[in-house]
């Protein structure tokens, strides 16, 4: 058995693939495309046969994804007109499913035992039996209470400089009492430097009450 799969890289340039038992092979203007020594062209897959009919593809441009329920999803790459790869998706931030404790209705919570460095590795522990061979290689999201963190100052005779605070999520600035005094807020991300935020002139009785949502990563 064979599948014969379009690869349609633009309006003037097409190509049909045939997938049959662990390989692929590519045709183009009705006949089997070569390269520049006059080989034709297929490269190797770890699709058998009998698993041909269930690829699902998806392609945009010089790029098509691969998917089955059995295999680890793929990419089919154009790299030059005759020359194609297939590599395995690295996936580094999701998709993830809906959270278990959600998806299952349990009480199931995981703890992860180690440090946060990009690159480091650590122990993923479930508080009952979850885990099995089909999660090799999967990726998990960790989702946790993040604690508040509330700083405060005064205004005074001389300037007042409060200590940066990591933000994430729900972030809020309120003044109370009677003051006159420019304040400013001023942001800092991925430690690039410190930029002006918000500017506020008060007098007397005016008073802010300001929240927004922080949605980057490594804010102050």
């Amino acid at each position: 058995m064979i599948r014969m799969v379009p690869f349609i890289y633009s309006s003037t340039i097409a190509y049909e693939i045939e997938f049959g038992n662990l390989y692929a092979r590519f045709f183009y203007d009705k006949a089997a495309l070569t390269d520049e020594d006059g080989d034709e062209v297929a490269i190797a897959t770890p699709y058998l046969e009998a698993d041909i009919a269930e690829l699902h593809f998806r392609q945009i441009a010089d790029t098509m994804w691969i998917v089955h329920p059995d295999y680890a999803p793929r990419k089919l790459t154009r790299t030059t007109a005759y020359t194609f790869s297939l590599d395995v998706i690295v996936f580094e931030d999701g998709p993830f499913r809906l959270r278990n404790d959600l998806l299952n209705d349990d009480d199931v919570t995981m703890t992860y035992a180690g440090t946060t460095t990009v690159g480091s590795t650590g122990t993923l522990t479930a508080s009952a039996a979850t885990f099995d061979d089909d999660h090799v290689g999967a990726l998990f999201g960790l989702t946790y209470p993040k604690d508040s963190t509330i700083s405060s100052g005064s205004v005074g005779s001389a300037i007042e400089v409060c200590a940066a605070i990591d933000v994430k999520g729900t972030v809020s600035f309120n003044t109370h009492g009677t003051w006159t005094a420019t304040i400013v807020l001023y942001r800092n991300e991925n430690s690039t430097g410190w930029d002006i935020y918000r500017t506020y002139v008060g007098k007397d009785d005016r008073n802010i009450q300001y929240t927004w949502n922080e949605n980057s990563n490594s804010v102050q």
